[in-house]
């Protein structure tokens, strides 16, 4: 009984280290930043606007839509289970995620639910 609960927690500390290192390579390769803005693909220009990532399943997602709506123009809406490429360009890791893009580049990243003020913020960036 003690080799198998031995075997056992080596299967588990196995596993949570390949979920560490998963993570470790998920924030390295996470847009930050000052970086060069990737592309949005057929989404058009995200020059000057947000770029939020979001998922229908995702319950802080759907609480922030009305707010996100009501800035029309202003955001590039991306759903990340219809394109998982464009969310892998930038790195998001969850949704909600929401990035600033100006003058090419990064200028803020944002992850959780936020509010009609702060996407205001962000857009005055």
């Amino acid at each position: 009984m003690t080799a198998g609960l031995w075997l056992l927690c080596g299967a588990l500390g196995a596993a949570a280290l390949a979920a560490l290192a998963q993570f470790a390579m998920g924030r390295a390769a996470r847009a930050r930043e000052g970086q060069a803005a990737p592309s949005v693909g057929p989404f058009g220009s995200a020059e000057g606007k947000l770029v939020w990532f979001h998922a229908p399943a995702c319950a802080p997602c759907r609480a922030m839509s009305p707010a996100v709506r009501s800035l029309g123009e202003r955001v590039v809406s991306i759903d990340v289970s219809q394109t998982p490429e464009v969310a892998e360009q930038f790195g998001v890791m969850a949704t909600p995620t929401t990035v600033r893009v100006k003058d090419g580049k990064i200028a803020a990243v944002k992850l959780g639910r936020l509010s009609p003020t702060e996407l205001e913020a962000m857009l005055a960036l």
